[in-house]
């Protein structure tokens, strides 16, 4: 019984890891949180920017910004870093609101422009296509009169090298790989001795040491494209291990924790195998085995 109440627990376990990985990665919660009318205005806007689209984009721009945007010399060199090749798809990267009164004032000083709303929204895209480019475009809105406009328009070109650079096979990551080797062991120290937590007999509050063994402190990070390796010592976790990429464009990072937990379970454990020794008798006692004869 106990066993198959174990196999349970574990399938549960990994059901909900699955559910973690799979509906609450970096990406989705940005995509799912990002307000969808900033997101339609800076995709209409790259659009219509592309097609030379004055009459839109001059409605669609704060007041005098259109003209000041699209005159710009780098902006204009906006349109070159589109690759004729087809877009296959649009993903949002990342968005921000700033509402603090101090800063959108400096920002409007700054454009010489007038911003109605105490809010500026920014929202960033990454454009990719068919040949395995890239482009990153960042537009700054704010609402005027409860509308929603574009106050700025920038653009910076992912190249397919990247994507290599970055890959996980990419060559020279003779470091990287000694790094996610004691990330193996790790993980195998925390596995046996969470099996050996739970096979421990009459090991009271068992729940809790089993949540114990499973954190651990200490976080070392792992840039995987440069091998270099940043430490965050106060830090608690309850996942031994993890890695993150935002995008293909960007180094994948790898992490893990040092095992102070199942180091303390087994600190914890050979005490309680340690015997207790007898009390020697007292001076002039004699022992108990003389006693009884």
């Amino acid at each position: 019984m106990p066993g198959g109440i174990m196999r349970r627990l574990f399938r549960a376990a990994a059901a909900a890891a699955l559910f973690v990985v799979a509906g609450c990665s970096q990406q989705t919660v940005v995509e799912r949180t990002a307000p969808k009318d900033a997101v339609a205005l800076a995709e209409k806007t790259v659009s219509d920017f592309r097609a030379q689209d004055t009459a839109s984009l001059e409605r669609d721009f704060a007041p005098g910004r259109a003209q000041v945007v699209t005159d710009n010399p780098m902006v204009r060199s906006f349109l070159r870093y589109f690759p004729k090749e087809q877009v296959t798809a649009v993903h949002i990267v990342a968005w921000h609101n700033v509402s603090r009164v101090g800063n959108v004032e400096n920002l409007a000083r700054w454009w010489n422009a007038n911003i109605a709303s105490n809010t500026i929204t920014y929202v960033t895209l990454r454009y990719e296509f068919r040949g395995g480019d890239a482009l990153l475009v960042s537009l700054t809105m704010a609402s005027d009169f409860g509308r929603l406009r574009v106050y700025g328009m920038d653009a910076v070109p992912l190249p397919r090298s990247l994507i290599q650079a970055n890959a996980f096979d990419a060559p020279g990551k003779s470091g990287q790989y000694l790094f996610l080797l004691i990330i193996l062991f790790d993980v195998a120290f925390v596995i046996v001795s969470l099996v050996a937590c739970w096979q421990t007999p009459q090991l009271r509050l068992k729940w809790l040491w089993l949540f114990v063994t499973l954190s651990g402190t200490g976080e070392f990070w792992l840039n995987w494209t440069t091998g270099d390796v940043r430490l965050a010592p106060l830090v608690l976790k309850l996942i031994p291990f993890g890695a993150a990429q935002a995008s293909p464009y960007q180094p994948l990072s790898i992490w893990f924790v040092l095992p102070t937990g199942a180091i303390a379970f087994w600190i914890m454990k050979t005490l309680r195998r340690t015997p207790t020794a007898p009390d020697a008798p007292a001076a002039g006692e004699a022992p108990a085995s003389d006693m009884k004869d």
